[in-house]
């Protein structure tokens, strides 16, 4: 898995995912701020899931939004779990044995023109997210349960065993 461009890899998915007969729809989610985020919701007869792909973490599989899911992966843990006060489900990650709130998605979908509106505010000069600030490339290989992140000019590995950086 390569964090290209999330807004192609979450069209392409939801065409993938409609010709399969899903019915998936788009959702923003909130990292830096409103909408710097998006991605699908997919009703099965066994409840509801959030797809989200094209992010640059190691996340293969839906995650279900109705019941706390939990993974650790390269040494990294995410848990979701859904905040009926704000009905929004939230996504932690473990940072230094602490979990830490990171993702916010809402869950009622979103308008054409609302996600157009958050994809242009995400691609813009001056950068308001990382996407416009960093060159990033990220490869996740569950087999050996390793995350590589190259970002500007550090290449970085996390692993069970931990975190390691060099510059390049």
């Amino acid at each position: 898995k390569r964090d290209w461009s999330s807004d192609v890899v979450l069209f392409r998915s939801r065409e993938l995912l409609d010709h399969l007969g899903y019915e998936p729809v788009i959702n923003l989610a909130r990292i830096s701020f409103p909408g710097s985020h998006s991605a699908l919701i997919v009703r099965l007869p066994e409840g509801r899931y959030i797809a989200d792909v094209g992010n640059g973490q190691p996340i293969y599989e839906a995650i279900p939004i109705d019941t706390p899911f939990e993974f650790t992966r390269g040494g990294l843990g995410y848990r979701f779990w859904l905040d009926d006060s704000i009905d929004k489900l939230v996504q932690d990650r473990k940072e230094h044995g602490d979990w830490k709130s990171y993702v916010w998605y809402d869950l009622e979908g979103t308008t054409e023109a609302e996600f157009e509106a958050s994809m242009q505010r995400h691609h813009a000069l001056p950068p308001m997210t990382f996407v416009m600030q960093n060159f990033r490339v990220v490869v996740c290989r569950p087999d050996e349960d390793l995350i590589i992140q190259l970002r500007d000019h550090e290449l970085i590995h996390y692993r069970v065993s931990g975190k390691t950086t060099q510059e390049v």
